[in-house]
């Protein structure tokens, strides 16, 4: 009923907000596809606009949506049976519209309008089969090649012809003055190779033109931040305290957010953000590009990716999030030393931020996991068991850095200010152990192995006013793990456990972990572009069964507010969701990919907790509905 409501109360106020309607829709829905020619109506769009919409078939847009919620037993939504032709009943439609051509809503004007208060150009290219038969829906008038309209709800509206189009809109000298740019090539340019291609695949698109708002955004950006700057000042005070401390984090991570922000505006040509529809499952894809060049395009240089051969290298044991990157993509040391330098080079979180880079140089692609706990307990326990493998440079010189990398932890001192004449400082107390199983064990295993020690070491005055909890937050704030080589390939583990270590050596030499079995496979394959730079899947079963652990225990103790909530129910081999993404030529994407059983998974399981106490059979009288 959202969607619904979301459609009607847009289409109420207009024509122009009919067929935003129908694009609202199709993007809230959001099957990667063979890069293929951009539509033919981006050849008729206007060079200068800030912002497009484009719909490169309004049937099969139309037609999926439809069949999307019929599968998710929603058909009776009339909107959603069949909303093209919801759209042409709203606006009044019969005759001479073209259902299988595309359309493109064109907008400018956008922030001048928003600081006069004023509305932006729009016009809008409508897909025809006959312009006369179609501007007759509308008791169209022709002055002086301006086509007069009378809209539905008693609105004025102004077309004309172009191509196969009817340009249409409610201001009157942007229809008379609009200009096509007759091709797609400088377009094809601001988007990128990336962009390029889902643009063609898409269902939907909204297309950023960042070159264009970036003279008008970045002089906006910067009042905010010296907006910013002055609260800052205002709260800093004097002192060496916590809050002074505390204050002087906020000025840097504050610096590093409006610097990101500023040169993305500054070296962006566009961002693309696109959604697709199958009966396999619904993608979100978002694409942005940076002027060549350019400081943002030199971070992203790209390449073929082969992020997903490494997660074949992981355990296939039961886990709550995997991912997998292939490094020569992107550089992430500009990143995080650009990112450093908005701090005092004296403070911690410089030293921190330097500290994580120190493996990159050897460090080709990586995989990591999150495995499940055996109850929520276990993670009070021992947090999360982890696994990460390295594709490295050479599996010596990497061991030998990450023993530095150990040691050099420990020099880190985090200075969090002074409370009443104590100064809390926080560190590390590391240790690093080469061949720290026996010859035997080693062998057993498969590989060399090594052992590294990092805790946490709070302020003396804090550990002693916790008392009796003081040990067990110690246990909590230790981790040790095993480092082994196999050749030119690292596995660090979070955990002592010999069992998983000798699983973890299998699998990195026999390749048949966690990115070979069928459901990982499936969305990859369903979901993800070919060749990514990064994966990321998060197993919703593991996660839900994890909260309804949470949730027992919760109850065990008398949490009012759970009295009643039944378990939630998973069905066996649900599979994941996803997101990947490619980096390419000074541009990337980011995709999200929810297959479609778990959007049905969703849907049902919260139809089951709808409703107020007593409404489902699984609750008990008078018990409070679910938390979410």
């Amino acid at each position: 009923m959202i969607v619904q409501s979301k459609f009607s109360s847009l289409a109420r106020r207009g024509p122009i907000a009919s067929l935003l309607a129908m694009v609202l829709v199709v993007c809230s829905l959001a099957s990667p596809v063979k890069a293929q020619a951009l539509p033919e109506v981006l050849s008729q769009m206007a060079p200068d606009a800030e912002v497009i919409v484009i719909v490169p078939n309004m049937a099969a847009s139309s037609k999926k949506i439809s069949q999307f919620f019929e599968a998710m037993g929603m058909k009776d939504i009339p909107e959603m049976s069949d909303p093209l032709g919801a759209m042409k009943r709203e606006m009044g439609i019969d005759k001479g519209f073209d259902e299988k051509g595309a359309m493109l809503i064109s907008m400018s004007g956008i922030m001048k309008a928003a600081q006069g208060g004023g509305e932006p150009a729009i016009a809008v290219l409508v897909p025809v089969s006959d312009y006369a038969a179609f501007v007759g829906n509308f008791e169209g008038k022709e002055e002086n090649g301006i086509t007069l309209l009378s809209m539905p709800h008693g609105q004025e509206g102004f077309a004309r012809k172009i191509g196969n189009y009817c340009l249409m809109g409610p201001q009157k000298d942007v229809i008379a003055n609009y200009k096509v740019a007759g091709n797609t090539t400088a377009l094809s340019k601001m988007v990128g190779s990336i962009g390029a291609r889902h643009l063609a695949s898409n269902d939907i698109s909204l297309y950023i033109n960042m070159k264009a708002l970036g003279a008008q955004v970045r002089p906006m950006l910067g009042e905010a931040r010296k907006e910013a700057e002055r609260n800052f000042a205002d709260l800093e005070g004097d002192g060496d305290g916590p809050e002074a401390k505390a204050m002087a984090m906020g000025k840097g991570l504050m610096a590093a957010t409006f610097d990101t922000l500023d040169a993305m505006f500054r070296d962006g040509d566009s961002v693309i953000i696109g959604g697709d529809l199958t009966n396999k499952g619904v993608g979100f894809t978002v694409t942005a590009q940076f002027r060549e060049g350019s400081p943002m395009a030199k971070m992203f240089p790209g390449g073929k990716g082969a992020a997903a051969d490494m997660l074949a290298m992981i355990p296939n044991n039961p886990y709550l999030m995997a991912m997998a990157m292939d490094m020569k993509g992107i550089d992430l040391q500009g990143m995080v030393d650009e990112f450093a330098k908005r701090f005092p080079k004296d403070n911690w979180m410089a030293e921190m931020l330097k500290s994580s880079t120190a493996l990159l140089p050897q460090s080709k692609r990586m995989a990591s996991v999150y495995y499940a706990p055996a109850n929520a307990a276990a993670i009070m326990a021992g947090g999360l068991s982890t696994i990460s493998v390295v594709d490295t440079t050479g599996g010596a010189n990497y061991t030998k850095a990450a023993k530095k990398y150990f040691g050099d932890m420990s020099k880190i001192k985090m200075d969090m200010g002074e409370v009443d004449g104590t100064k809390l400082m926080f560190g590390f107390t590391t240790s690093y152990k080469e061949n720290a199983l026996s010859p035997e064990a080693a062998a057993n295993v498969g590989a060399k192995v090594d052992e590294y020690v990092v805790k946490l070491d709070m302020p003396k005055e804090l550990m002693d006013q916790m008392g009796e909890q003081a040990n067990m937050i110690n246990m909590m704030l230790r981790t040790a793990g095993y480092v082994a080589t196999v050749d030119d390939t690292v596995m660090m583990t979070s955990t002592v456990d010999t069992n998983l270590l000798k699983v973890g050596v299998d699998t990195i030499k026999k390749k048949n972990g966690l990115g070979t079995t069928s459901l990982v496979k499936q969305v990859r394959e369903n979901g993800l572009p070919e060749n990514s730079n990064f994966e990321i899947y998060v197993n919703l079963a593991s996660v839900t069964q994890l909260l309804n652990q949470g949730m027992a225990l919760a109850q065990m103790f008398g949490v009012p507010q759970l009295e009643g909530v039944p378990q939630i129910e998973v069905p066996n081999n649900l599979p994941p969701m996803a997101m990947g993404g490619q980096i390419d030529q000074g541009g990337m994407s980011m995709r999200t990919y929810i297959p479609m059983p778990v959007i049905t998974w969703i849907k049902d399981t919260a139809m089951k907790f709808q409703g107020g106490p007593g409404d489902s059979p699984d609750r008990s009288p008078g018990a409070q509905p679910a938390p979410f």
